[in-house]
C-alpha cells in the first residue's frame, strides 16, 4: 500500500513539475511575441519627419508613435521608382531602420544627418535634406 502511495505521490509531483516549466514556457513564448511587436516603444523619439530630395525624385518618411498606436509612410520617386509605402507595410520596413538612430535631443545638426542618411542607406549626394525629429522631451529640426 505504501509502494502504490509513493508512487502516486511521485506522479504528482512529476505532473506538477512539467505543468509549471509548461507554462514557463508558454510564459516566454508571448513574452518573446510582445517585445517583437513593440519594437517601436524602445524608441527615444515620438515623431521623425524625412525628407531627401535628388536631381531625379524625393525620399520621404513620416512616422508617429501615436500614444502607442505607430502610424507611418514611406514614398520613394527616386528615379523609376513610384512607391508609396502606408500602415503596416511601412512600420515593418522602417523597424529595420529607426532603431538604428542614436540620437538624443542634445545632438548636433551633423549627427543628425549622419545617422539619417546611415540608418535609411541614403545617396549623400542629395540636393536637400530635411530632418525634423520630436523626442519625447524635446523638438530637433535640421536643414542641410
Amino acid at each position: 500500500m505504501k509502494k502504490i502511495w509513493l508512487q502516486g505521490l511521485s506522479f504528482i509531483l512529476l505532473a506538477s513539475l512539467f505543468a509549471c516549466e509548461t507554462e514557463e514556457q508558454g510564459n516566454e513564448q508571448s513574452e518573446g511575441a510582445a517585445e517583437g511587436e513593440e519594437w517601436y516603444e524602445e524608441l527615444n523619439f515620438e515623431t521623425l519627419d524625412l525628407n531627401a530630395e535628388y536631381e531625379d525624385g524625393e525620399y520621404e518618411v513620416e512616422y508617429d508613435y501615436n500614444d502607442g498606436e505607430p502610424e507611418a509612410e514611406i514614398e520613394d520617386t527616386r528615379g523609376d521608382k513610384q512607391e508609396i509605402k502606408e500602415g503596416d507595410e511601412a512600420l515593418d520596413e522602417l523597424e529595420e531602420m529607426l532603431p538604428e538612430i542614436e540620437l538624443t535631443n542634445e545632438s548636433s545638426d551633423e549627427e543628425i544627418t549622419a545617422e539619417v542618411v546611415n540608418a535609411f542607406e541614403l545617396d549623400e549626394v542629395y540636393e536637400e535634406l530635411k530632418v525634423r525629429i520630436k523626442f519625447f522631451e524635446k523638438e530637433l529640426e535640421v536643414e542641410d
